[in-house]
């Protein structure tokens, strides 16, 4: 499962998805993957 977030180009925060919409020039949409569970192994 693939999740986009924004983030703002300037100082690197996380922001709402539709403010960076609405600031495409100071914004980046990025796709995040969801992590992979870690293997245990058995005891």
């Amino acid at each position: 499962m693939q999740r986009k977030r924004g983030r703002d180009s300037t100082n690197g925060r996380f922001i709402p998805l539709e403010e960076a919409k609405r600031r495409p020039r100071e914004t980046v949409i990025e796709t995040v993957k969801k992590p992979c569970p870690e293997k245990r192994e058995p005891a």
